[in-house]
Order: C-alpha cells, then structure tokens, then sequence
C-alpha cells in the first residue's frame, strides 16, 4: 500500500511538472505589446544637460500616479537606433542619467513629473499622443533651460509608424 502512495505521488508530480513544461511557455509569450517608455534629459538653469542622479536636483516619483513612476535610469538610456538624435544628445549617452517612466502598452493619460533644483520648482505635464491600444511607443524628450513655472509639451507622433522618437525643447510652451 506504501508503495502505491509513493508510486501515485510520483506520477502526479511527474504530470504537474510536465504541464507547467507545456503552459508556461506559452504565458510568457502572452504579452501583446512591449510597452512605453519616457525618457526626459534634465537641463540647469543655463540650458546645460545634468545627470538626474545629481544630488541637487529633487524630483516626485509618483506625480500622484500609483501605477506609473518615475526613476533615474542608466547612464546609457538616451540614444535608440531608430530614434533620429542631434549629435549633440548622442554625445550625452553614456555619461549622464536621465528620468524615465514607462507605461502598460501606451500612455492612456498625460504624464506629469515635478522637479526642484535650487529652490525653484518646474512643474511639467506630457501630453501623451493618441494611438492604438496596443502601440507602443518610445519618447526621448529635451528640456528646456530650468526655471520656475508650469509647462506642457504635446508628443505628437508619426503616421509613419516609427516606434521612437525625439522631441527638442522648443516644444515647451509656459502654462498660465
């Protein structure tokens, strides 16, 4: 009767072993879409890029946004090879950290962030294009020169069908 028990034991771990062999492969290839990310190049007050790991700079990782935070991202995060770069963001890649967050598939609500570097408070808001459930999207966007004050900038995106992009800074516009 021992026997037995060990016997059927082993068999049901055998078989439960073997279905998660065949089902988890097939969960893992369940997602539908890689997701967004958003990337943001910190500027000083003189317009000069700096690491967003800098001790003087303050930031809110959550923007009141439980399932999207920001954070500092990897020295190497800024240039993507489908992504057109001026030369001049290229050179920063590698040597500096930015702020990132990213979204479930796509960005279904703008993104705001709010920094504090030298007393001064900039509040910023994204405003996310429109796009399909399930199309994802990459954004590297510019700061303009720090100051005080709240900003928008609307990320359009391509028909083309481009997955990154980059938007300079002179898309800022001052809120009132």
């Amino acid at each position: 009767m021992k026997i037995f028990q060990i016997k059927l034991r082993a068999s049901i771990l055998v078989a439960v072993g073997g279905m998660l062999i065949v089902v988890a492969p097939q969960a893992v290839q369940g997602q539908i879409c890689p997701g967004s990310n958003l990337n943001y190049i910190v500027r000083d007050m003189h317009g000069v890029a700096i690491d967003a790991a800098s001790k003087g700079l303050r930031y809110d990782p959550d923007n009141g946004s439980p399932n999207r935070k920001w954070r500092i991202s990897t020295r190497d995060s800024i240039s993507s090879d489908q992504m057109q770069v001026p030369d001049s963001i290229k050179k920063l890649n590698g040597k500096m950290a930015v702020l990132e967050t990213e979204g479930m598939c796509t960005f279904k609500q703008p993104v705001k962030l709010q920094l504090t570097l030298e007393g001064k408070t900039m509040n910023l808001t994204f405003l996310m294009p429109k796009v399909g459930e399930y199309d994802s999207r990459d954004f590297l966007v510019d700061s303009p020169p720090f100051r005080q004050g709240t900003f928008e900038i609307e990320l359009a995106v391509e028909e083309s069908g481009k997955r990154s992009r980059f938007y300079p800074a002179s898309g800022w516009k001052k809120v009132k």
